[in-house]
């Protein structure tokens, strides 16, 4: 509904590691100025590694269809370490 991105049919939840999941949860995705497409807020600092983490391992089990990835945890860990939510 209203263009939103279909979770089933997303790349980043089929890839083989979540990097790319993990970074578009805590960066979001802004399109270029003046340009339509895709758009969803960043989640940085407003959720907590594990939130992350259990995030992405839900969406990977429900919309990946693939098994489920190693070390979910740890790739958050490193993909925000300087956050003193997390």
């Amino acid at each position: 509904l209203g263009g939103a991105l279909q979770l089933s049919t997303s790349t980043s939840v089929a890839m083989p590691t979540p990097g790319n999941l993990i970074r578009i949860i805590l960066e979001g995705i802004i399109p270029a100025e003046g340009e339509k497409g895709p758009w969803m807020p960043e989640f940085a600092g407003a959720l907590t590694d594990r939130q992350v983490t259990d995030l992405i391992i839900y969406l990977r089990a429900h919309f990946g269809k693939k098994p489920a990835w190693d070390d979910v945890a740890g790739e958050v860990g490193k993909a925000a370490p300087n956050n003193s939510k997390r």
